[in-house]
């Protein structure tokens, strides 16, 4: 089945959100950073920025996984990466409308 882009966005956001939730341990369950990493690994592939900053700090400090530098400057740079089209999705976006 073909899904929306809004609907992908908010699956994003859903995964982006318990993600959020493992890694911060208000969801009362154990082995709450391989959890988190899942999920925000999930978000990103459904390009989720903030996901993509998350496990950028995870690899680059090592928070609940091994410590990984090429997957903390892939993650950055992904981040970045969206970003930018958010921006311009957003740009263009606003000119259709005028």
């Amino acid at each position: 089945m073909i899904e929306t882009i809004q609907e992908l966005k908010e699956q994003a956001k859903e995964c982006y959100k318990k993600g959020t939730l493992k890694f911060y341990g208000m969801d009362g369950h154990g082995e709450r950073m391989k959890e988190s990493l899942k999920y925000f690994e999930k978000a990103s592939q459904l390009g989720h920025s903030e996901a993509c900053y998350h496990l950028q700090d995870m690899y680059s400090t090592g928070k609940g996984i091994p410590k990984n530098m090429h997957k903390s400057d892939y993650y950055g740079n992904k981040a970045e990466l969206l970003e930018k089209i958010e921006k311009l999705t957003e740009d263009f976006e606003s000119e259709e409308n005028m």
